[in-house]
C-alpha cells in the first residue's frame, strides 16, 4: 500500500497530535520524577544522629566549653534525685543523663542532657525541660535582668532520642559541642 502524502489540514492535525503526545510524555516524566522525589526526600531529610552517644562524651564536650567564673557558678554534676526533683523526670537510668545546677538559687545557669529510651520519652523530656525554662523565666522576670538575658538565650533542643537544655553565657557554643558529638 502506497503512502499518501499529507497536505493542508491533515498535516497540521498530525503535527498537533505529535506535539500533544510529546508534551504528555514530558509531563508524565516530570510527574514520575516528583513521585520518586516524594518517596526519597523524607529519607534524606530524616534527622541523623549517632545512636551510641554516652554521657561521658557529652560531659567532656560540655566541659570543653567554659567561661570565666563557671566553676563558681555551677555545682558538680547532679544525680538522679536532682533530675526527679527539678525536672520531674522519674527514675532516669544512671547512665542516661548529665546535669549541672547553679550553686545559688539566685543564679539560672544550668545544663542538662538526657538520653531517652524511645521517641515518646524524648518528647516527654522536652516538654519537661520547656516547663523548667518557663518556670525559671517566671521566677526572674520582674527583678533578674541579667538572669533574664541568659534565660532568653537558653538553648533547648531535641535530636532523636537526645534532649538538652543549656542556660549559660556560652549556650550556643555548648550546643555546638553537643551537636558535634551526636551528629
Amino acid at each position: 500500500m502506497a503512502r499518501i502524502p499529507l497536505k493542508g489540514r491533515a498535516l497540521m492535525r498530525l503535527k498537533k497530535r505529535r506535539k500533544t503526545i510529546r508534551t504528555a510524555m514530558i509531563v508524565s516524566e516530570i510527574v514520575a520524577g516528583l513521585m520518586i522525589l516524594a518517596l526519597i526526600l523524607p529519607v534524606l531529610l530524616k534527622e541523623r544522629v549517632r545512636g551510641d552517644v554516652t554521657v561521658p562524651e557529652i560531659r567532656q564536650a560540655l566541659e570543653s566549653v567554659t567561661y570565666a567564673g563557671e566553676a563558681d557558678t555551677l555545682k558538680q554534676p547532679g544525680d538522679a534525685m536532682d533530675v526527679r526533683r527539678i525536672y520531674r523526670i522519674n527514675d532516669p537510668a544512671p547512665d542516661s543523663f548529665y546535669v549541672r545546677l547553679p550553686e545559688s538559687n539566685m543564679d539560672v545557669t544550668e545544663e542538662i542532657f538526657l538520653i531517652a529510651e524511645n521517641e515518646e520519652s524524648a518528647e516527654d523530656y522536652l516538654v519537661r525541660l520547656e516547663q523548667r525554662l518557663d518556670s525559671r523565666k517566671r521566677d526572674f522576670e520582674s527583678y533578674g535582668t541579667n538572669q533574664m538575658k541568659l534565660l532568653d538565650s537558653a538553648v533547648i533542643e531535641r535530636k532523636g532520642k537526645y534532649v538538652f537544655l543549656i542556660i549559660s553565657p556560652k549556650a550556643e557554643e555548648k550546643k555546638s559541642a553537643i551537636l558535634d558529638v551526636i551528629n
